[in-house]
C-alpha cells in the first residue's frame, strides 16, 4: 500500500513539473512575443543568409531597413503575401495536412524534394532561426519522410 502511495505522489509530481514546464514555455514565448512587438530583431537568419548572398557580389554591402508598424502595411500587401505564401491560411489551424500529403506524394513520385507543405505558421516560426539555408531541414515533408524511414534525396 505504501508503495502505490509513492508512486502516486511520483506520477502526480511529475505531471505536475510537465504542466509547469508548459506553462512557464508559454510564458516565455508570450514574453518574447510583446518583446518584439516593440523591439525589432537587428537581423534574422533569413537577413544573415541574403547579406552573405549579396556580400558575395558586392563586399561593401550592407543590410538598412526600417521597421514598419503592422497598422502601417498596406491590406492588399498582407492579403498578397497570404494568397502567395499559404492560400489555405483561414482553413487550417497551421498545418495544412492535405498540402504536407500532397509535397509528400509529389516528392516520391519524383525521387527528390520537388515540393513543401509548410504553412506561414511553420515558416514564421522557423525562419528566423534555421533561415533559408535551413530549407530541408524546416520542411516539414522532409522530416516525416526521415520519420519513415525514406529520407529525401
Amino acid at each position: 500500500m505504501k508503495r502505490r502511495a509513492t508512486l502516486t505522489r511520483a506520477l502526480a509530481l511529475a505531471a505536475g513539473l510537465c504542466v509547469l514546464a508548459v506553462v512557464v514555455l508559454h510564458v516565455y514565448f508570450a514574453a518574447l512575443i510583446a518583446w518584439w512587438s516593440s523591439h525589432p530583431p537587428r537581423e534574422t537568419a533569413f537577413m544573415t543568409a541574403r547579406m552573405e548572398q549579396l556580400r558575395a557580389k558586392d563586399p561593401h554591402a550592407r543590410l538598412r531597413y526600417r521597421f514598419v508598424p503592422y497598422e502601417r502595411i498596406a491590406t492588399p500587401l498582407k492579403r498578397a503575401m497570404i494568397a502567395a505564401e499559404d492560400a489555405k491560411f483561414v482553413d487550417h489551424e497551421g498545418f495544412d495536412w492535405d498540402g504536407i500529403a500532397l509535397a509528400l506524394e509529389k516528392n516520391e513520385k519524383r525521387g527528390r524534394i520537388v515540393a513543401g507543405g509548410s504553412t506561414i505558421t511553420q515558416q514564421l516560426g522557423i525562419d528566423p532561426v534555421v533561415g533559408t539555408k535551413g530549407a530541408q531541414i524546416h520542411d516539414p515533408v522532409g522530416r516525416f519522410a526521415d520519420h519513415l524511414g525514406q529520407p529525401p534525396q
